[in-house]
């Protein structure tokens, strides 16, 4: 029985696109394990084998996308703020209305935040890390310039440079306040917030 031809597909075409994308749903999982383990194992646990083994790649796959831990925990950082952003323009939406109001939101936000499992350690242990690695320590400075400038664009209305310098200050002392939380809330087991 004659069988029906079936057009011929162009590998060179096909080939390339199902790479990118299997290769960012590599990255994309490496990154989601790599908190994990930090999470779980602390810095000091925190390898690259672990993070490779946790998801069942092997170590040189895991090398073929973040050649060492500090490009990976960079990586990682990035990506902690891309997801902040987005979680700030929730909570303050593109008119964030009363001041006063806006800033409580987000400070009992970032106060609960900080004592959550997950954000509460993780920030503990990219500390740990940054102050054993300069690039680090540069990402994590980046991580809190690139998270507070757009929150005080946000906030501050219009052009007035007064404003805009009094809402970063608070946002300064909200930031303070909420990794302080991560110190006195931390590592309770009932992490409740005794802010209302």
């Amino acid at each position: 029985m004659p069988t029906k031809r079936q057009p011929k597909v162009s590998r060179v075409a096909a080939g390339p696109r199902r790479t990118r994308v299997s290769g960012q749903m590599t990255r994309d999982a490496i990154i989601t394990a790599a908190r994990k383990v930090l999470v779980d194992h602390g810095h000091a646990g925190f390898t690259l084998k672990r993070v490779a083994d946790s998801i069942g790649i092997s170590l040189g796959n895991l090398c073929y996308h973040f050649p060492t831990r500090v490009s990976l925990v960079e990586v990682l950082i990035d990506r902690t703020l891309q997801s902040y952003l987005g979680r700030f323009e929730a909570i303050l939406g593109r008119d964030p209305g009363d001041l006063s109001e806006a800033l409580c939101k987000l400070l009992r936000w970032a106060m609960e935040d900080t004592v959550t499992p997950t954000y509460g350690r993780l920030f503990r242990e990219l500390w740990a890390l940054s102050l054993h690695d300069a690039s680090i320590a540069a990402a994590m400075d980046k991580f809190y310039d690139e998270s507070i400038e757009p929150v005080v664009r946000m906030l501050a209305r219009g052009g007035d440079t007064e404003e805009a310098r009094r809402v970063r200050d608070v946002v300064f002392l909200i930031c303070a306040i909420s990794e302080g939380s991560a110190v006195l809330f931390g590592t309770r087991r009932d992490a409740e917030i005794q802010f209302r």
